[in-house]
């Protein structure tokens, strides 16, 4: 199973979006250990929800060689939803 990161989409612009690097984190809360500073592409097609600026997102990464060394894009993103904003009823 690959590593699961979470992190917030910062930008969107005509189908894609970048989650800032300095929002991601391990699943498990731990530092993300990406060997980076640039925000993660993430495009429309490798998200579950639709992308939004502030939208916190589950994903996996691979390596974006078509952005340069260093570069890296999401997959698999799910939206993530806080327990406490979760209808009672």
């Amino acid at each position: 199973m690959s590593q699961r990161y979470v992190g917030q989409v910062l930008n969107v612009s005509d189908g894609f979006g970048f989650i800032g690097i300095g929002t991601v984190t391990r699943e498990d809360g731990s530092p993300h250990g990406l060997p980076t500073s640039q925000d993660i592409f993430l495009h429309r097609d490798d998200c579950g929800a639709l992308l939004a600026s502030g939208l916190a997102v589950g994903f996996e990464v691979v390596p974006d060689s078509r952005s340069g060394e260093g570069a890296f894009r999401a997959t698999r993103a799910l939206r993530i939803i806080e327990p406490g904003l979760l209808p009672i009823h």
